[in-house]
């Protein structure tokens, strides 16, 4: 695969701000959860989801945010029947999106 969606070889000098959907790259969104600090927290881990064009991702959960009108983060301890439709939909959409890869790493 080459650094373009669509096969065409384009000099990067001439990339226009309207090529930016096209272009494929690896990208990682990457999260925690628990602190290392506090003993009573017996768990931490990180989260790291890998992308090769992140803007499938990060557009669609954005205009669904914005027209649900949902701009908390998403928490599984947060899930609540007002947004439940939410959280299904980025899971699908996560699950859908092209050439994902997702990580965890746990510390006991």
């Amino acid at each position: 695969m080459g650094f373009f969606h669509v096969d065409k070889d384009i000099d990067a000098k001439n990339l226009k701000l309207s090529d930016y959907n096209q272009i494929w790259t690896k990208f990682c969104f990457l999260d925690e959860c628990g602190s290392l600090s506090d003993p009573t927290q017996n768990l931490f881990t990180l989260g790291i989801i890998k992308l090769s064009q992140p803007y499938y991702l990060s557009s669609k959960i954005s205009y669904e945010r914005s027209k649900r009108n949902f701009h908390d983060e998403l928490k599984f301890n947060k899930i609540s029947k007002r947004n439940i439709d939410f959280y299904k939909f980025a899971i699908n959409i996560f699950l859908n999106t092209p050439k994902f890869f997702f990580l965890f790493l746990y510390y006991l």
